[in-house]
């Protein structure tokens, strides 16, 4: 089943069934089982209990696999638990170390358009931190194809504090992302701008 497919079955389901379905969740969390778990993160749409489910699910993940593994070597079975990795990495509260490497992992199937939604967050420091921006710059040049021209541009222009380049790509503030810009600190920047070839 690729993306597409489960996007669809996710569609099918009523929202009675998708309660049912966000209490079972709960109770694999409980229950301490994982790959369940992460399973029907995917398959549920979790609403106002986003932030208690995924919290919950990363303290799971501390107790048993540990989120190291999670981020840097564990491969998804199936496209749930691709697509559950996927709302980690857009989660506000995931650990930017943890970002960094799921992010430009080959292993976790992520799409171009997941990737460049990860560059849409140029702007909000909560979902690209430092190491986010350094694993992303060094993704760039390793492999560019991984990315839309776009977005590439984007980045570049970011770290080049182009931030009106930036706002025409993510329709964000530029006040926003030079905010963003100074909380990502010189040293990081000047890093990014040196993989990239950026003068």
């Amino acid at each position: 089943m690729d993306a597409k497919q489960a996007s669809s079955a996710q569609s099918l389901i009523t929202e009675d069934l998708n309660e049912r379905l966000v209490k079972i969740c709960i109770r694999l969390i409980e229950a301490e089982e994982e790959l369940l778990s992460l399973f029907f993160i995917s398959i549920c749409s979790l609403g106002d209990m986003t932030d208690e489910i995924l919290e919950r699910f990363i303290g799971l993940i501390d107790e048993g696999m540990n989120l190291s593994t999670l981020a840097t070597s564990f491969v998804p079975h199936n496209t749930f638990e691709a697509n559950a990795l996927v709302s980690l990495i857009y989660w506000p509260e995931l650990p930017d170390w943890a970002r960094a490497h799921m992010v430009t992992r080959n292993e976790i199937g992520l799409t171009e358009q997941d990737r460049v939604g990860v560059i849409e967050y140029l702007g909000i420091s909560d979902n690209l931190g430092a190491d986010t921006l350094l694993a992303i710059s060094h993704d760039i040049v390793q492999d560019s194809h991984k990315y839309s021209s776009a977005s590439i541009e984007a980045f570049k222009a970011f770290v080049s504090a182009e931030f009106e380049v930036v706002s025409d790509f993510n329709d964000s503030d530029p006040d926003d992302l030079e905010s963003h810009f100074n909380e990502l600190g010189g040293y990081y920047v000047a890093e990014s701008k040196k993989i990239l070839g950026v003068t």
